[in-house]
């Protein structure tokens, strides 16, 4: 006899889509959550039903890791505009692509192993040192717009072998076209914005990062050098059938890596020099530590990452308030239990780590920017998935290990010869898009150091 199974039981009243539109940030829904519900809330999000885990590890690595097999890559870009065609077939965003998520993973991982973030370091510290040569004392700048330049030149030399810096602004301002795009698509109206005559801009800025990538992607075939970078795996590449990628295929690889690749590590490190300015005490241990390994200005090497103890945890620190990836969306293949809650067969599960990384269970004073938190003793202790700023399971960021490096290096790069503060008046709120960024730029007064 089939038995029936149970609903969830003592899940709280769902929060209606229109709360959202209220709100008009869903941090302050999040917020709103973390304050009122433990495990599990439903959110009607447009048309269609979320369910949203609040505060529990145990809940998020079932999810992502002890029965993943039941967790699907929600793509609410298929459900709202069917016909959107960029990024598509790329390793973060695809649920169907070239090979399955698992075989591309292991064909790209070459690409971020040791010896080649070795490499990378070394470009990394080369660009970032030219990059702030080119500030002055007492300029105001964008520091938001001033990272997304320096990641994706590097994101550029580093994974693809080519330097962009006369073209840096240009394909920066069209990966910000990309961006905002991607916000409307969070809206149940979606189908409608997206063809607005607005939205011309981004259809522009489509045609042209396609033309550079074909550019790119030519050169590269002509010249049938194998330089072992991400470009050079991608065109080698071949799947079960013995079929190479298409050209549509290659370019929302390069796409998306591009865009995870840059827009992460400059969220990251605009956030950090935002909380830095705000907390002077922990702006001059970072000065302190940077200055006394590095008393005449060298350049930082990879080997130097272990020494910069206290700049590590200024960044484990400013990922737990401002984690760059804000949430993760999965979605349920079949009927299924999460803890004593049952789902059903395509329900869409949101994680958010900006919510869990406030858990005050496990970071008393949440809302404080505390990096002595941040012990080995502490780290040992934390629940997995209390702090997951890469994510986890088979799709954590597979760059992960050399965002570590690159964000260490850079910031030693930086705080040795400037330090940033906050331009008066400059209003700073979180957006959630496809990273966690600063709605209205961040505006800084640099001084030297």
């Amino acid at each position: 006899m089939n038995q029936t199974l149970p609903e969830i039981q003592g899940a709280p009243d769902r929060i209606p889509y229109a709360r959202f539109l209220r709100r008009r940030n869903p941090l302050r829904v999040i917020d709103d959550a973390r304050k009122k519900y433990d495990d599990i809330v439903h959110i009607r999000f447009g048309r269609s039903e979320y369910y949203f885990l609040v505060k529990n590890p145990e809940l998020i690595e079932q999810v992502l890791i002890t029965k993943q097999t039941y967790f699907g890559k929600e793509n609410y870009i298929h459900v709202f505009i069917p016909t959107w065609k960029a990024w598509l077939n790329g390793l973060v965003t695809s649920t169907t692509h070239f090979e399955s998520h698992d075989k591309q993973r292991k064909m790209e991982q070459p690409a971020f192993h040791q010896e080649k973030v070795n490499t990378y370091s070394k470009i990394t510290t080369d660009i970032g040192e030219r990059f702030i040569s080119k500030w002055s004392d007492g300029k105001v700048l964008d520091i938001a717009h001033e990272m997304v330049e320096l990641t994706t030149m590097i994101v550029a030399k580093c994974l693809f072998s080519i330097d962009i810096e006369a073209e840096a602004k240009e394909v920066c301002k069209d990966l910000g076209a990309f961006a905002s795009y991607y916000l409307q698509l969070a809206s149940p109206l979606a189908p409608l914005l997206v063809r607005l005559p607005s939205n011309k801009k981004y259809r522009e800025a489509i045609k042209r990062t396609n033309k550079l990538i074909a550019k790119l992607v030519d050169e590269r075939r002509k010249t049938d050098v194998d330089k072992g970078d991400l470009l050079s795996i991608l065109l080698k590449a071949e799947n079960d059938k013995g079929e190479k990628m298409t050209d549509e295929q290659l370019r929302d690889q390069i796409c998306i890596f591009f865009v995870v690749g840059h827009e992460t590590s400059a969220a990251c490190l605009t956030w950090t020099y935002y909380l830095l300015s705000q907390n002077p005490l922990v702006e001059q241990k970072v000065h302190q530590e940077v200055d006394s390994l590095f008393p005449n200005f060298e350049v930082p090497k990879i080997s130097d990452i272990p020494k910069l103890e206290y700049t590590l945890k200024v960044i484990y620190e400013s990922m737990r308030i401002y984690p760059p990836s804000w949430s993760i969306v999965r979605q349920t293949m079949k009927d299924c239990y999460l803890g004593n809650y049952f789902l059903p067969a395509r329900s869409n599960i949101w994680i958010s780590q900006y919510l869990n990384h406030r858990d005050e269970r496990f970071f008393p004073e949440p809302d404080r920017f505390l990096p002595e938190r941040w012990t080995d003793d502490m780290k040992k202790k934390l629940p997995n998935f209390a702090y997951f700023p890469f994510g986890g399971g088979s799709r954590r960021c597979i760059g992960e290990p050399f965002a570590w490096v690159e964000l260490g290096l850079l910031i030693a790069t930086i705080s040795r010869r400037w330090q940033m503060r906050l331009a008066h008046s400059h209003k700073v709120v979180p957006l959630p898009g496809v990273t966690l960024v600063p709605k209205y730029g961040m505006k800084m007064k640099l001084e030297s150091r």
